[in-house]
């Protein structure tokens, strides 16, 4: 399987749209689920609901990382026994 490179930004910005209106009798059945999700009784659960759709839909904040003077040193560790080269 393979997946898109990038996420659907309508898809959650359409179910955003529906969430934010009043409920329909023609929503769709998947609207109805992301809206029991978004109406839940656990404060938590809301507020992941809504912030999973806005990242999806506007992309995750980039967070800046400082790592002073210091180089960036990356290391690999696989559990592959590979021949030396």
């Amino acid at each position: 399987m393979v997946l898109p490179e990038v996420a659907d930004k309508g898809a959650a910005a359409r179910l955003l749209e529906a969430l934010n209106r009043d409920e329909k009798a023609e929503d769709s059945y998947e609207v109805k689920a992301w809206r029991e999700l978004a109406l839940a009784k656990d404060l938590r659960l809301r507020f992941d609901v809504r912030k999973y759709l806005y990242d999806k839909r506007d992309g995750k904040a980039v967070q800046p990382m400082d790592f002073g003077d210091k180089p960036l040193g990356v290391q690999i560790i696989t559990g592959a026994n590979l021949p030396p080269k």
